[in-house]
């Protein structure tokens, strides 16, 4: 049995109603740790790493599991993927620096800077996410950016602290 207070009620729930997971595949060629995952609309998985890479990886497992695409574009590393509602793979790193990555030719599509405060020199891109078809980040900056398209639209300050998720 598993208990758990939700608000003022006890729920008590039997253990053979809860999913049940296991290990399906390993993605371990990364060089280093892996910082973030992000899902396609496809099934396909992105992962994100502290050597600089990104790897896509075919949603359907296979023996010796190579990765179906490397993503080379990153100066520093990588905190942050996600995949938009279009598709699109977008990661963000250390130098500050968010790409929109063009997976059709494999290679970097739009690179956004602007997370970068000078008198700190934090910088760090540390978290993604879409609302209403715009980008949104924020990182060790102390800022949240709003992005249309390539250029930044709204920065909003007021944090003491580094921002870690949105």
């Amino acid at each position: 049995m598993l208990r758990s207070l939700v608000g003022s009620e006890m729920c008590i729930r039997d253990r053979s109603q809860m999913a049940r997971y296991s290990l399906s595949r390993e993605l371990d060629k990364h060089a280093m740790d892996v910082r973030a995952v992000a899902a396609g609309p496809d099934g396909s998985i992105m992962t994100a790493s502290r050597d600089d890479m990104v790897r896509v990886w075919s949603p359907a497992a296979e023996e010796d599991e190579q990765p179906a695409m490397e993503l080379v574009g990153h100066t520093h590393f990588i905190y942050s993927i996600m995949v938009s509602q279009g598709g699109k793979v977008i990661s963000g790193d250390g130098d500050g620096k968010v790409i929109v990555w063009d997976l059709e030719k494999g290679e970097v599509g739009t690179v956004l800077a602007g997370h970068n405060d000078a008198s700190t020199q934090k910088r760090a891109v540390t978290s993604l996410a879409m609302a209403n078809e715009r980008l949104i980040t924020c990182g060790w900056d102390f800022s949240v950016r709003v992005w249309a398209d390539t250029e930044c639209v709204a920065v909003h300050k007021g944090h003491t602290l580094s921002l870690i998720h949105i």
